[in-house]
């Protein structure tokens, strides 16, 4: 077993520095909307390079695993869990709360993280246990802390997060791409509470929680490459970010046509099918101002803006399956506007009142 706990943590402190090494060496252009994404990217560097040197790092001490909870294995685990539990929280509120991570911030939770880990271990060294047991103590419950008010902090910044892009695209399509936001915190809140597990001793248990800790570092890591398309649109809406201020709807009727061709011309061309988009992006396009032309949707369909373009790509969905009934739901979906199968399925159901499978068996039956 012995064998087995050297190289599941060697192995797993060299794939987290190879991660690192390759978000490092990620190209990104901060001109092109992505501080925050460049941000994030820093600082989920530093929770891989944390994990893999200090995994190194245990490996070069003997791997005390074997020992009682007042190890330095046991050290290691309360300063790895606790920098990687700022890192990873970071990372995530670069996205969604912008405004809280920036590197004055970063760098005071590390002056206070970081003492305290090496004075934990020198203490550990150097002192009677008894006076090393009550430190130790200290430090577990303030590591616990630490994760409740991430949790916290992150629950409450996600709520702000979800409000925010809500109103700015009024896309739940668009809202729901980005629910991995949610989980990959959950999934890095588990990890860190995992970790707690290591003070036990027990090996098999070590190399179980390592393999599982490597396995969360690549999802972490290929969740964030693939949300590089997204990060512009996300940093548009947390901050506040709008397109020029046009025309906007008053009493002239002439003003009102006036926006009726242009609305018109708007769906013909089927703009309504880029859910990547705000109002403020459709206004500038037509040349109107968002807030007028979302009275005026409002006053002539009765709808508001959301539930107007949803409408519009259910009818668009409708024309495709009458136009092909063999065609597949993924790809109606998808040329509908529609990235999201499942939320496809229950907007269709909501605004034809019969499920899409009920729709296409009508057709067929002709």
């Amino acid at each position: 077993m012995g064998n087995l706990y050297y190289y599941t943590t060697l192995l797993s402190g060299v794939i987290a520095l190879t991660l690192a090494a390759l978000l490092a060496g990620l190209r990104i252009r901060v001109t092109d909307g992505l501080q925050k994404y460049n941000r994030a990217r820093w600082c989920l560097v530093g929770a891989f390079a944390v994990f893999g040197v200090l995994s190194l790092v245990e490996i070069i001490l003997g791997g005390t695993t074997g020992e009682e909870a007042g190890s330095l294995t046991g050290c290691l685990v309360i300063v790895i869990g606790s920098l990687m539990a700022m890192f990873f929280t970071m990372t995530v509120l670069s996205f969604i709360h912008p405004q809280f991570v920036h590197r004055k911030q970063v760098f005071l939770q590390l002056a206070v993280i970081v003492p305290c880990g090496l004075l934990l271990i020198i203490l550990r060294l150097h002192v009677f246990r008894a006076l090393f047991n009550i430190c130790f103590a200290v430090m577990l419950v303030a590591y616990l802390l630490l994760m409740a008010f991430y949790t916290r902090l992150f629950v409450k910044s996600y709520r702000e997060f979800k409000t925010q892009m809500l109103s700015f695209y009024e896309e739940e399509d668009l809202v729901g791409q980005l629910h991995w936001i949610n989980w990959t915190f959950w999934l890095a809140l588990s990890v860190g509470i995992m970790a707690l597990f290591l003070l036990a001793g027990n090996r098999v248990v070590s190399c179980a929680l390592t393999i599982v800790f490597t396995f969360c570092f690549l999802v972490n890591a290929i969740s964030f490459v693939n949300f590089k398309s997204f990060a512009p649109l996300v940093d548009r809406a947390v901050t506040g970010k709008t397109g020029k201020k046009t025309l906007g709807v008053g009493d002239n009727p002439l003003i009102i046509n006036g926006l009726k061709d242009r609305i018109d011309a708007w769906v013909d061309n089927k703009g309504y099918l880029d859910n990547t988009k705000s109002v403020e992006d459709i206004a500038a396009e037509i040349g109107w101002h968002y807030h007028g032309l979302k009275q005026y949707i409002k006053q002539t369909t009765g709808e508001d803006f959301r539930t107007w373009r949803i409408r519009l790509r259910v009818e668009e969905a409708i024309h495709i399956m009458t136009a092909n009934p063999d065609i597949p739901v993924s790809h109606v979906a998808t040329m509908a506007g529609f990235n999201d199968r499942s939320y496809f399925y229950r907007t269709f159901q909501k605004v034809t009142g019969k499920s899409v499978k009920a729709f296409q068996d009508s057709l067929k039956k002709g």
